[in-house]
């Protein structure tokens, strides 16, 4: 078997040791949080059990709460109480309206509002509450493609480039753009291991790696298209094929190779000049030259399941026009502090 096949069994091999452990985690998590519920219902019941009747309103009212949201129904002895206090007459708690009721023509117009306003307790709606940790808990390790555009690295060229072309994929941009059913095709058709991939599960990628930038980490909904080393799986394998047909991958380039050709080619200054317009506002020169440039890296780029990817000859012709730009207002610049 080629060593390339046996990287891959091993990362399937570990990525199935890795649910099955989570597997088992939820299912403890799960028998933990029943047992949790048990509990919970066995101390209400024992709080309605103790009731005699003779509590205040406000207390029987939220104990009679707390039974029906729980699935409890409270006892006979809760439904009526004697008097509460003889000086202001005999009073009763009518559990239907949970409220104290004298007697006499107050006592009509109560039982005529309980009856409009509450049904019946025979036909009451009871609920349970089950909260289940496991759809909040968030994944923290981030996809390891995007590592080097974390932190720091966003506001190099290269982070700009690769989380612009993550936002124009989520629909991020107003300018003119190919159908995006013509953009996948040209992105994931031009190697096999893509090719099986669906476009649906690359937008979820995309999703995750945005998600992760945002919060820090990835919620479970989007968690399969985030593991950690899926990108660069896939990478691998669109490499291998690469290279069976005799074609050199390295002719395509990530984010971070279109920085380090850039530098090459503009030089210190003038590269630093194009960096700085990543942050200056779009109406400039160079911003509108650099806006253009993501705009069509987005219509070009291939996805190797790292990343986008280019050849040489798109990013020289993208970037051509942002190089020289750059190095004319550098050279004007040298020129001017010459003259003074």
């Amino acid at each position: 078997m080629p060593e390339s096949e046996d990287d891959l069994s091993r990362r399937r091999e570990r990525g199935r040791r890795s649910q099955a452990a989570f597997r088992k985690r939820q299912a403890q998590a799960i028998e933990e949080l029943r047992q949790h519920n048990r509990l919970l219902k066995d101390g209400i019941q024992k709080v309605v059990n103790a009731l005699s009747g003779d509590e205040r309103p406000a207390l029987i009212e939220t104990i009679s709460d707390l039974a029906v949201m729980t699935g409890l129904d409270t006892p006979r002895g809760t439904q009526h109480s004697p008097s509460l206090h003889p000086e202001n007459g005999d009073i009763t708690i009518d559990a239907t309206i949970r409220d104290a009721v004298p007697p006499y023509e107050n006592q009509v117009a109560a039982l005529s509002r309980s009856a409009s306003s509450f049904p019946a307790p025979t036909q009451r709606l009871n609920c349970t509450m089950w909260l289940d940790p496991l759809r909040y808990e968030r994944f923290s390790l981030p996809p390891q493609d995007i590592i080097p555009y974390l932190g720091s690295g966003s506001n190099t060229l290269a982070g700009h480039i690769f989380w612009s072309v993550m936002e124009h994929a989520q629909g991020g941009c107003t300018n003119a753009h190919p159908d995006p059913s013509v953009l996948v095709r040209s992105g994931l058709g031009h190697s096999s291991p893509t090719q099986n991939v669906k476009a649906s599960f690359i937008r979820a990628m995309v999703k995750a790696r945005l998600e992760y930038r945002e919060t820090g980490s990835i919620s479970p909904e989007n968690a399969a298209a985030g593991e950690s080393d899926l990108g660069m799986a896939l990478r691998d394998r669109v490499e291998t094929d690469y290279r069976d047909r005799g074609k050199d991958p390295s002719m395509w380039l990530s984010c971070l190779a279109v920085e380090q050709r850039i530098r090459g080619v503009a030089g210190v200054s003038a590269f630093g000049m194009i960096e700085n317009a990543t942050m200056e506002a779009p109406e400039s020169a160079l911003g509108k030259l650099l806006d253009n440039a993501k705009c069509r890296l987005y219509d070009n780029n291939v996805c190797f399941g790292d990343g986008p990817r280019w050849s040489v000859s798109v990013v020289d012709r993208l970037f051509l026009s942002l190089i020289n730009q750059a190095i004319a207002i550098h050279s004007r610049g040298q020129w001017g502090s010459n003259v003074d």
